[in-house]
């Protein structure tokens, strides 16, 4: 009995010391906006390097100092930074480590501060470790490293109260088993991927409600993100698995509509009739077509599409437009142009521009749409734009689209180099580091 209760005593402690191991993350703020969790241990080949080598600017990943058999959490911090967070092994060896990066002008020297450790990587991102925890955190300017230093410096003397392990986001993403995966607040990203991401939220319910939940997988210059939305209200949560059914499996058929300098590029298959209630809920759709809607019945447009339909973001500046395309189940709405004509708003026009095709603008904009005998409706801001959509696209780039489109219900793709504001750039300068060179983000729902 005597030695029974030892061994179930050593257990115990083994437990114990096991669900405490993950107090190196306690620096992460409980209210970060986005989590990325890498685990090394479950990554091989090619990702294996890129995530790691990218991150740390080095081409040897042994005798660094890091912990490597454990999770690497990548952050937004409430206040809008970006971070990682990595578990030390041997204070002692990363030391050595940051004074050959030294050596080789990747980092400044190492100096104290307020009993931790700091050092400025590629002259944005700032290093600071303690012995059990390592955080990284920019990009910053130079001006701003001071302030970013003692915000570290809160960070790290976090408890485990204070840290994110309390959160119910990172009870989320603990709970994940994929080598690379995100939860993420809708609000996180880039403001023109909200109103796509939080499709199917309550009217008046606000998008810090709604996360993303999904896998992540590099493939080329491509970074894949595989998942759905979800909300931990109840309420909200039931209303956004709803909207999900509404989407059908994709085929493919306005693949190459996107072209390389277009921002934005959202593919699905839908029946009008369902999906413009749950539009019609959405503020950010509703501020994106405001300003044509004030003229042409967009919503019995809408109404008419059965098929596939493909919306692009030309890129970030509002007056240069989207393009749809869609297929239609009925054309009835074409009897209604000639009152749209009579009705504009003043300083605004409807005239025709070719047969079953229009030209609206209202001098600040213009939005050329139509309709093939095939029953596609096709717009853009220019006729060159609008005709794109639906022209012969053998000059473009080509995709697989067996592997981008099969078995997904939703696709959006981003093109970085394109998405233009501010955060939009901030995680650009974010991915490129971790990742190695990253042109393209694709979200997709199954």
């Amino acid at each position: 009995m005597k030695h029974f209760r030892i061994i179930i005593g050593v257990l115990l402690v083994n437990l114990l010391l096991s669900c405490s191991d993950s107090s190196y993350l306690n620096p992460i703020p409980a209210e970060s906006k986005a989590l990325i969790a890498i685990n090394p241990a479950k990554m091989s080949g090619i990702d294996n390097v890129i995530v790691l080598k990218s991150l740390l600017h080095l081409k040897k990943l042994d005798k660094t100092g890091i912990d490597l058999s454990q999770r690497i959490l990548l952050f937004e911090s409430p206040d809008g930074n970006l971070g990682a967070c990595m578990k030390m092994r041997d204070k002692d060896d990363f030391l050595k480590t940051l004074d050959n990066l030294n050596e080789q002008g990747v980092c400044s020297k190492v100096q104290s501060f307020r009993d931790y450790n700091f050092a400025v990587l590629r002259d944005s991102w700032l290093v600071g470790y303690s012995d059990k925890s390592l955080l990284i955190m920019g990009p910053v300017t130079v001006s701003g490293q001071s302030q970013m230093r003692q915000q570290m410096v809160k960070y790290l003397n976090q408890d485990e109260d204070e840290g994110i392990l309390s959160s119910k986001i990172y009870e989320k993403i603990d709970s994940l088993e994929a080598p690379m995966c995100m939860v993420a607040r809708a609000d996180a990203l880039p403001e023109q991927l909200v109103a796509p991401l939080t499709i199917g939220i309550p009217k008046g319910a606000d998008a810090s409600r709604v996360y993303i939940c999904t896998n992540v997988e590099k493939h080329g210059e491509c970074l894949f993100f595989d998942g759905k939305p979800f909300a931990f209200n109840r309420k909200v949560n039931e209303s956004l698995q709803n909207a999900l059914a509404i989407y059908r499996p994709i085929k493919g058929t306005y693949a190459n509509t996107m072209h390389p300098e277009d921002a934005i590029g959202i593919f699905m298959d839908v029946n009008g009739e369902a999906y413009l209630p749950v539009l019609q809920n959405n503020k950010g759709f509703q501020v994106l077509l405001s300003g044509i809607n004030s003229a042409i019945d967009m919503n019995n447009i809408l109404r008419s599409i059965d098929g596939e339909m493909t919306l692009i973001g030309r890129n970030d500046k509002a007056s240069q437009g989207i393009s749809l395309v869609a297929q239609l189940a009925h054309t009835k709405w074409l009897a209604d142009v000639d009152y749209w004509k009579q009705s504009c708003p003043a300083g605004s026009s409807i005239v025709d521009w070719q047969k079953d095709a229009f030209h609206f603008s209202d001098g600040k904009a213009d939005f050329y749409f139509g309709v093939t005998p095939d029953k596609q409706f096709y717009s853009g801001s220019t006729p060159e734009k609008a005709l794109s959509t639906i022209a012969n696209q053998e000059n473009r780039p080509t995709r697989n689209d067996q592997q981008l489109f099969a078995g997904q219900r939703f696709v959006m793709m981003v093109n970085l180099n394109h998405i233009g504001t501010e955060k939009g750039n901030m995680v650009g300068d974010f991915i490129s580091p971790i990742f190695g060179k990253v042109s393209q983000l694709v979200y997709r729902i199954k």
